[in-house]
């Protein structure tokens, strides 16, 4: 079998149906061999790719594919790799490369270590779980096998497969056991472990769940859900995992770290945990500070993939190795198989805080103004969109001021409505990766099928990774765009402020119609210009079919909600 063919069927066969990538020469023969599924999505920029591929990989549960050419189609994916390497998304890079006879002699592109030029492995080894190549036929089908199984198994992230071009063209030896699905890699927590997690949460009277992005990645929020309701534990989040369960959820609390509210360490400190679950959170600084006295005080349970991560920051009482979904399943069955004769009776007051807690978020979000500094409000937009969103869309914030203000403004209706990127947080990111997450859905038939993708970006990012837009366009997904212009890159402007009390400086930006230019590139389009314009303009854009844009003139001084008290308002 010619490899390019074999590549492309254990692709199919892991159940991949899009892959996304930039064509150029070194790559050529794997490009002509994705005619259908999976198949490729042109991206208009490598970086753009890789991040499409990291939202079709969050949406499907499964692997991402970029293809790229060697040279600047390498270094161009290297923020997109970095980004799915720090928040576990598996990927798949496969880049063509000069062939191994060239090597050093300075051909077109060089991809070697001589004479400045630079190796891809070399360039991407940091940024991914490995970085492969193929340079003998004999070794070729091994080789994809182990790039798919790597990104797929234990802690998920990004492989780099490099393929030289002469490579690409030959017949490689297939084994048939080579010729199935890559197996499914997974680790099945230890009973012994579980055994002693159930009696000590069924012995809790105030038992909490922290859940972080692994019990995303792992898939495993009904699981959480149903642990909750068994218990009658409250639950809180890290930010990445802020949609692990749904807004009406009766026991999730919300969320620590960037955009939180400024009264839930508080909330959590009188709930007064005695046991507390930890699914999948690094406890990192980034958001863990607040809970440190309620970690110490309490008994804890850590589950994680990884068994470095079970003892790393924190010491838990108890360690489970294995997949966030597979843990808790066991862990309520575990609690329901040793009956209700010893277990403590629930704090009745949990349910209550909890149903305070979010009814105080509820009445202060209605009241973010539509208006700041006489123009149109960020928060007061994205509070409105909230309420009117369909309860199955999936909203993707771009970095920037209007990221704070959605994590803290916009409850997702559904598991997995509020998608983020935490790790490098690249402007551009959600453009590219709302892409790929309506493309995940189906959308890419018939205009307006499927739920809803809502990709909320700013100016700045637009001009970085705005023409990713046109892929929305192209294909007819059903992708509604909000771009908040304030002609300024608005987080480091208002850092500058506050964090260094200096004046902005080299964060302006022109002043840019971007209506025109989504209309431009195929979108249905739309602007809010004044803030009684919000409720209607976003009503329509709403009701219309198909890849829309909307355009929200604002203030580069507007500070966000959860940086200005927004909860006791």
């Amino acid at each position: 079998m010619i490899l390019t063919g074999y590549l492309h069927q254990q692709l199919a066969a892991a159940g991949v149906t899009r892959a996304f990538g930039v064509p150029g020469y070194f790559v050529m023969p794997v490009w002509h061999a994705f005619r259908k599924d999976p198949q490729i999505i042109l991206a208009r920029h490598e970086g753009g790719a890789a991040f499409m591929a990291d939202g079709y990989a969050r949406a499907t549960g499964n692997l991402g594919v970029v293809l790229t050419t060697s040279g600047p189609g390498v270094t161009n994916t290297a923020t997109g790799v970095a980004s799915a390497y720090q928040d576990s998304v598996p990927m798949l890079v496969i880049s063509g490369q000069g062939s191994p006879t060239t090597f050093g002699r300075g051909v077109f592109q060089e991809s070697f270590l001589l004479d400045r030029s630079a190796s891809p492995a070399a360039l991407l080894a940091p940024i991914t779980k490995t970085a492969l190549e193929i340079v003998a036929p004999e070794n070729a089908a091994f080789m994809i096998d182990t790039a798919i199984t790597l990104a797929l198994s234990g802690r998920r992230g990004p492989v780099h497969l490099s393929i030289p071009l002469d490579q690409q063209q030959l017949d490689i030896p297939v084994p048939p056991s080579r010729s199935a699905s890559p197996p499914t890699v997974g680790d099945v927590p230890a009973a012994p472990c579980v055994l002693a997690a159930a009696e000590l949460l069924r012995s809790a009277r105030r038992p909490l769940i922290l859940a972080g992005w692994g019990s995303m990645l792992a898939r495993a929020q009904p699981e959480i859900a149903r642990l909750s309701t068994q218990l009658g534990a409250v639950v809180v989040t890290s930010t990445k995992a802020v949609s692990c369960l749904p807004r009406d959820h009766p026991m999730l609390l919300g969320h620590f770290g960037p955009g939180q509210r400024s009264d839930i360490a508080q909330a959590v400190s009188s709930y007064q945990p005695d046991v507390v679950l930890v699914v999948g959170a690094s406890l990192s600084r980034y958001y863990a500070n607040p809970l440190a006295a309620v970690l110490e005080n309490a008994a804890t349970i850590r589950i994680d993939i990884s068994a470095e991560q079970v003892g790393f920051r924190m010491r838990a009482d108890i360690g489970i190795v294995g997949d966030a979904r597979e843990a808790v399943s066991a862990l309520t069955s575990a609690i329901a198989a040793g009956g209700t004769d010893t277990a403590a009776e629930p704090d009745c007051s949990a349910a209550e805080l909890v149903s305070a807690f979010q009814k105080r978020a509820e009445r202060a979000a209605l009241r973010q103004k539509p208006e700041s500094h006489g123009m149109p409000s960020v928060a007061g937009t994205i509070s409105r969109l909230s309420r009117m969103l369909p309860p199955d869309a999936v909203v993707i914030p771009d970095a920037g001021n209007h990221w704070l203000d959605t994590i803290s403004l916009c409850r997702a209706g559904r598991t997995g409505g509020v998608q983020l990127n935490c790790g490098v947080g690249a402007m551009g990111w959600a453009i590219g990766a709302s892409v790929g997450m309506a493309m995940a859905a189906g959308q890419e038939g018939a205009a307006g099928r499927g739920p809803l993708t809502v990709c909320v970006t700013g100016d700045g990012s637009m001009l970085m990774h705005g023409a990713e837009l046109t892929v929305a366009a192209e294909h007819e997904l059903n992708l509604l765009v909000v771009v908040f212009n304030n002609r300024s890159h608005g987080r480091v402007r208002l850092g500058q402020r506050l964090d260094f009390d200096r004046e902005p400086m080299g964060t302006d930006i022109p002043s840019i119609d971007f209506a025109q230019w989504m209309s431009a590139m195929g979108l249905r389009t739309f602007r809010i210009d004044h803030a009684d314009q919000v409720d209607e303009v976003l009503a329509a854009a709403l009701a219309t079919r198909g890849t829309v844009g909307v355009e929200v003139l604002c203030h580069p001084d507007e500070v966000p909600a959860c940086l200005r008290g927004w909860i006791e308002d």
